[in-house]
């Protein structure tokens, strides 16, 4: 079983340049009870940026400890936190904009203290970092896109109010039935 591991994504915002989010994935109980699996790619982190650890547990629920004793350099609000981990959880770590290149360790203890995995972070400038225009076009305004399921239930209100007041045609009362059932369908169908 190979760990899993999320490199490096991109966080759009508004305007300016496309800020770098490191989120990488940690298995819990994956091969076993207490089990850590950490990702199999270098963890990078970069000044002034989170890191994002998103821990993902397919076993029984359990109490996770990520601690460091080196990271005070880095993240100055960070020591230790306790986590109870049922699914999914997530732990952001804030790492300072002042800090320098260099590497912390984070021990994630579970079980109480019977498994402990220690996880090795570089830490970038963030001026070693090339940053990019944000993309803009289809996915700002995603948020606004029309989809025809509302459509089509809409439609279908329409012409079931149009059948109720004016036409009591059967015809009219079926087409109105299967456009509302094509507009309830439709985003089920292709997971919307």
């Amino acid at each position: 079983m190979e760990p899993s591991a999320i490199p490096v994504s991109q966080a759009r915002s508004g305007a300016g340049p496309v800020a770098p989010v490191f989120s990488y994935d940690i298995s819990l109980n994956r091969a076993g009870p207490n089990t850590v699996e950490l990702p199999c790619v270098p963890v990078i982190a970069v000044a002034g940026f989170p890191l994002i650890l998103e821990f993902t547990n397919y076993g029984k629920p359990l109490h996770l400890t990520v601690s460091s004793g080196t990271i005070a350099p880095y993240a100055a609000k960070f020591s230790l936190e306790n986590l109870y981990i049922e699914y999914r959880e997530k732990l952001t770590i804030p790492i300072s904009p002042e800090a320098q290149s260099g590497e912390f360790t984070l021990d994630i203890i579970t079980g109480y203290g019977a498994r402990r995995e220690s996880l090795r972070v570089t830490v970038q400038d963030a001026s070693s970092l090339p940053f990019q225009e944000p993309e803009y076009g289809y996915s700002r305004f995603r948020a606004f896109r029309i989809t025809p399921g509302p459509v089509l239930i809409a439609i279908g209100i329409i012409l079931y109010a149009a059948w109720f007041f004016f036409l009591r045609s059967d015809l009219l009362s079926a087409v109105a039935f299967l456009v509302l059932l094509l507009g309830a369908l439709y985003p089920w169908y292709l997971r919307l």
